[in-house]
């Protein structure tokens, strides 16, 4: 934002792999960021505990996008990190967002959908 140094986490769906069995791991990885992201902010900044998310939608394609795994990493994000995250970054061509945000909008909670700042 131009007036703080917060920690951001990037989540590249690009070399994302369309497989169940690894939505686990992908789900620890996250945390990890997020964890990373947070310390970060808190080392910066008197409000503790925030941080930034950008969804990255760069060469995602039906095949690797898995509305089963946005849905948990929604749900992470909502259950674990409850009032923590400040905005929610969106970025691609505008015609891949429009195709995409139909199914992500599903998992996002009404917070956090207000938070949402689409990039193009």
């Amino acid at each position: 934002n131009g007036e703080t140094m917060c920690g951001l986490t990037h989540i590249r769906l690009a070399f994302f792999v369309k497989e169940s069995k690894r939505y686990e791991n992908y789900i620890k990885v996250l945390i990890d960021k997020l964890t990373k992201s947070i310390a970060i902010n808190d080392k910066y900044n008197e409000k503790k505990g925030k941080f930034y998310v950008y969804l990255d939608l760069d060469n995602v394609n039906p095949k690797n996008f898995s509305r089963k795994f946005l849905r948990e990493v929604a749900d992470v994000m909502n259950k674990t990190y409850e009032d923590q995250l400040i905005n929610y970054f969106i970025g691609d061509k505008t015609s891949i967002i429009k195709m995409f945000w139909p199914f992500i909008s599903m998992f996002l909670d009404k917070k956090t959908k207000q938070k949402i700042i689409i990039l193009e």
